[in-house]
């Protein structure tokens, strides 16, 4: 199962589990963003307000916390595979939520179409990161993850930009039952790839199910990068969700939401090649540093210019956050033993949604009093 020890990213590509896990990468990011981008979309083409949209991402938020909270201490005793195929699944069920949302405007369907969206989404990056880990050998994993980054947004590309394009057509709610399509044959496709080899591992000593906060809290790097994580997604990313599609409605430019998260991708893709090319020894001080472009996004709605202002400033932040994101999981891959890999990663999910609730409540609120337009 494991990739011979040859010629970094073209050894990877040779490799038929790893093809399948990117496939399974693009189809999970197609889908998730499909939901992501499209359910906030359809909401603000019924005139739902901001309130609704910012109840669905506070509810994904939470759905998110939970779930990772349960992984910090579980998911190195689950089968990757059977935790991608549930991640599926739930997609599937946020679609018939939504719907039956859209028929009833029933809030309560909503707000649990959130709860399930985030725990889905939630757990998925984990398991399928410790996944990674375990199928490529330690010097091939910085080629791995850039492939795994550039498959992901390339997918991230596809599904604002078909959001979009659904959009102008003025067929939004279609890009749901596309979601769900997606998300069986990704299913499909994840019942052809080999179960995880830590399956188990965990739980033969109960104590051992806090191996994962153990070993955050005392590494200093890993904790001060998880709580920059955390106060960076909760207080930027989160709030960005909620106020960019109202920004844009207050332009009449709410089929621009899915370009703009298509500029994202397109930058994302530049940052995982520029992250290959990375030579230092300060490897975090450049990971830390790259998330600073992020602040461009937010440059461009104060000043409120021109809507090619806002795509630089969503392409930068792209770059950004691959070249962090690369660096980032190779550098966890490397350092944290196999056995723990997956409780570590699910706790620095955990970090990184802990604030988003909060952050998409704030956002409602500045939307509520029209302060983003």
């Amino acid at each position: 199962m494991r990739v011979a020890q040859k010629d970094g990213a073209a050894t990877v590509l040779r490799d038929p589990v790893f093809v399948r896990l990117a496939l399974i990468q693009a189809l999970n990011m197609i889908g998730d963003g499909l939901i992501a981008a499209g359910v906030p979309m359809l909401l603000v083409s019924r005139q739902s307000g901001g309130s609704d949209i910012a109840a669905f991402v506070a509810a994904s938020g939470v759905g998110g916390l939970v779930v990772l909270a349960a992984a910090t201490l579980l998911l190195d005793a689950v089968s990757r595979r059977s935790i991608l195929i549930v991640s599926d699944i739930s997609r599937v069920s946020v679609v018939g939520l939504v719907a039956i949302y859209l028929s009833t405007d029933g809030l309560v369907a909503l707000i649990a179409a959130g709860v399930i969206a985030g725990a889905g989404i939630g757990v998925f990056r984990p398991a399928y990161s410790t996944y990674i880990g375990e199928v490529v050998d330690p010097h091939l994993r910085r080629p791995a993850n850039a492939l795994r980054s550039l498959s992901s947004k390339v997918a991230a590309i596809i599904a604002p930009g078909l959001i979009s394009v659904v959009a102008l057509t003025g067929a939004i709610e279609n890009v749901l039952p596309i979601a769900a399509v997606i998300a069986v044959t990704s299913i499909f496709v994840l019942l052809t790839c080999p179960p995880s080899m830590s399956r188990g591992e965990a739980v033969r000593d109960p104590s051992g199910i806090f191996d994962g906060l153990r070993t955050v809290t005392r590494t200093p790097w890993i904790l001060a990068v998880m709580c920059q994580g955390a106060v960076q997604v909760g207080l930027v990313m989160a709030p960005f969700a909620v106020l960019v599609p109202i920004w844009l409605e207050a332009r009449s430019a709410e089929a621009q939401y899915g370009f703009l998260l298509a500029a994202e991708a397109a930058g994302a893709i530049g940052g995982a090649i520029l992250a290959l090319r990375v030579k230092t020894t300060r490897v975090g001080a450049v990971a830390i540093l790259a998330l600073l472009l992020q602040g461009l996004v937010l440059a461009s709605l104060i000043v409120n210019g021109p809507m090619w202002v806002a795509y630089v400033g969503f392409c930068a932040a792209g770059v950004g956050l691959a070249v962090f994101g690369v660096l980032w999981i190779t550098a966890l891959q490397e350092r944290i033993p196999r056995q723990t890999l997956g409780r570590v990663m699910s706790v620095d999910a955990l970090a990184s949604a802990a604030l988003a609730p909060l952050g998409a409540v704030l956002g409602g609120v500045a939307a509520s009093n029209n302060r983003c337009r």
